[in-house]
Order: C-alpha cells, then sequence, then structure tokens
C-alpha cells in the first residue's frame, strides 16, 4: 500500500497513517497485490493507481453515495469530503466515481522548512507567554482552551490525548490565562512532521501567528525532525506570507477536489471559486440559487455580499449582510476592515451591522 501512494508523499498523514501513528482507513482492489486504492484520514481523502479499473470505480461510486448520503444525515453544514489524486488521469473518471457532487478545484501550495529564520521571542508583545501544548497545560482549568484545539483538533488527527502525548507536540500563546494562538503537529513519518496553524478572530492580524508557527517549528527542528510541512490554498495569501516569514519555502503546488456533503453548500462554495475567478455575476448566481436551497454557512452571505458590492450593487450588499448576521455571522473585524465594503462606511446602518456581529459573538461565547 505505501508503495501505491507513493505519489502523494508530499501528503504526509499518507504515510503516518500507515505507520498507524494516525487513525484512518484504506481500500484497495487487491489487499495482496493492489493496484489501486481510496485512503481517508484526518487530513483528507486521497485516490491513487489504476483509474481504470471498472470494479474499483463502481465500488468507490456506490461508496461516495453512501458516504454523503449517511454525512448529510447528520445535518453537518461544513461536511465535506476533500480528496488528492495520485494521477490527473482520475479527473476524466470524476462523473462515474461521483456524480452525486461534481468535484470543485482548489489549487493549493505545500511548504517546507528546515529552518526558522526569525526570532520570535522578540515579537512577542509584553503579557504574553509562548508555552508548549501538552496534557498538564490542557488540564488545567485555569487556562482557557479553544474548543477547536482541544477536544477537536487534537482528537480528530490523533485520536486521543494519549497518543497526541505519545506522538504530538504544539505550541500556543497565552493571554491572561486564555489560549489565544496555537500551532499543532498534525502527523509526523520519519523525521518530518507537518504543523497547522490557528489564531482566534480578535486577535488576528498582529502577528500572533507568525510567533506561534516559528515558534513550534523551531521547537520541531530542535527535537529530532528535519523538516516541517504546511499546506494552505493558493489565495490564503495571509497563510503564505506567514510561512514565508518564518522561512518556509515552497516545494510544489497542487490541485485538491472538494465534495461538500450538503447540496445547498456544495452550490456555494462553487459560488467561492467563481468570485476567486472574478466571475462575480456568475458567483452570485450560484450564491443565490444555494440561499434557495437550503441552509448554507453565515460566512457565503457574506462573500455574496463582497460580489454585490465590487458589481455597485451596494443595497443588496448591506441586505446580504444583514442577512449573515442573522444567520450567525459575527466576524465584525473581518467586515470592518473588508476593502470590498469602503463604499459601505457612510452609510448609518454601517456602525449598527457592525456593533450587531460583537453582540450576537458575546453572546454567543
Amino acid at each position: 500500500m505505501r508503495e501505491l501512494f507513493r505519489p502523494l508523499h508530499y501528503q504526509l498523514s499518507v504515510d503516518s497513517m500507515l505507520d498507524v501513528t494516525n487513525s484512518g482507513y484504506v481500500f484497495v482492489d487487491d489487499i495482496g497485490n493492489p493496484t489501486c486504492g481510496w485512503m481517508f484520514n484526518s487530513e483528507g481523502f486521497f485516490l491513487a493507481g489504476n483509474s481504470s479499473n471498472h470494479g474499483f470505480k463502481s465500488w468507490l461510486k456506490e461508496w461516495s453515495e453512501r458516504y454523503i448520503h449517511e454525512e448529510s444525515e447528520k445535518g453537518e453544514l461544513t461536511a465535506c469530503l476533500y480528496f488528492d489524486i495520485d494521477s490527473e488521469e482520475w479527473k476524466f473518471h470524476f462523473p462515474e466515481i461521483i456524480p452525486l457532487r461534481p468535484p470543485l478545484q482548489d489549487n493549493r501550495i505545500h511548504y517546507l522548512c528546515t529552518e526558522v529564520k526569525i526570532d520570535w521571542r522578540e515579537m512577542l508583545p509584553t503579557g504574553y507567554t509562548v508555552h508548549r501544548i501538552d496534557r498538564a497545560l490542557l488540564e488545567n482549568k485555569n487556562i482557557s482552551c479553544p474548543h477547536h484545539l482541544y477536544p477537536h483538533w487534537i482528537t480528530s488527527n490523533w485520536g486521543s490525548l494519549e497518543n497526541f502525548s505519545k506522538h504530538g507536540f504544539g505550541t500556543c500563546i497565552i493571554h491572561r490565562n486564555r489560549i489565544v494562538s496555537y500551532s499543532l503537529c498534525d502527523c509526523c513519518h520519519g523525521d518530518e512532521c507537518e504543523i497547522g496553524i490557528q489564531t482566534l478572530p480578535e486577535y488576528r492580524k498582529r502577528g500572533f501567528a507568525t510567533v506561534t508557527a516559528a515558534a513550534n517549528a523551531e521547537y520541531a527542528l530542535s527535537h529530532g525532525y528535519s523538516t516541517v510541512g504546511w499546506h494552505t490554498h493558493d489565495y490564503n495569501l495571509g497563510s503564505q506570507r506567514t510561512a514565508e516569514r518564518v522561512g518556509f519555502e515552497r516545494e510544489r503546488e497542487y490541485e485538491q477536489y472538494a465534495c461538500m456533503v450538503n447540496a445547498a453548500m456544495h452550490v456555494a462554495e462553487g459560488g467561492v471559486r467563481q468570485f476567486l475567478q472574478g466571475t462575480h455575476d456568475a458567483a452570485i448566481k450560484s450564491f443565490e440559487t444555494s440561499f434557495a436551497m437550503g441552509e448554507v454557512d453565515p460566512w457565503f452571505y457574506f462573500m455574496c455580499a463582497r460580489s454585490n458590492a465590487i458589481l455597485g450593487e451596494l443595497d443588496r450588499a448591506m441586505e446580504l449582510l444583514l442577512l449573515a448576521v442573522d444567520n450567525g455571522w459575527t466576524n465584525a473585524a473581518e467586515t470592518r476592515v473588508c476593502l470590498d465594503f469602503i463604499q459601505l462606511h457612510s452609510r448609518p446602518e454601517w456602525n449598527d451591522l457592525l456593533t450587531r456581529m460583537r453582540l450576537y459573538r458575546d453572546r454567543n461565547t
């Protein structure tokens, strides 16, 4: 199996799962002599081998339809089937494999770091401290820990706190007994590892992601790892800048594919890709179609508002921002700094809109 998935070596979670360091599942056409396989773990899904194997494609079609149906029954809007392929030949077979959700293409970048090139200690403001993420920290009742970090991230990638304590590591910034930025090892194999980064919304754009990522990469490189990996989308310029400031260098660009479990969310995700391509009329059509189909993440109302504002449809942009708040959008900071909405700042309802977001966020925190 390891040789079968070798072309996807830049996705370290593939090897870490085969090491049984991280959990996951793998299906192959022949256990003794596999020619094609389908793997999934906490980092995504992976398809490799002979794309012309009709029996395997038929099985995968049934599997994907069952998976989408079962996951949709759970009602989780963001549930998604993200997958990488080892060869472009698979693209021609997507209609046979996943007819329910035509895969949406994402362009991704893989970075590697062998040396941290900044002194993160000089960047740390007074009142903020850097700590190792370990059991003692996570079980400290005096420290406020984001649910996304624990239990979600640690258990989804490592299965348990025990396994994370044995194989993983992490770094965080604490301010007033609250974890505000954190970087976790997603997976490891041999002397390689990969990390991710998260910062609480109200602490972003202040350099904390750079500090946390640098501190975590430094820890890895000083504790037996020769390279540290990092994956991001090609449109996420903030993530790219953070990686490059720390000392990560581009290793490759690659394509990833997404199939949202929820039909309305799948259409909305298509709108995001049209937005990124600058086809705003098409993006608005996709967004509006998704709104009519059912519940979607409030972020899509925000994105539809951006497309309308760019095209000069300011009244509709404001309506959509209000709908975003009504559906749970609370990111006042991102809304305020978004350049697409500059022409809305002089409107009397603008400040009321931001206030509603903050009140909604505080009420649900």
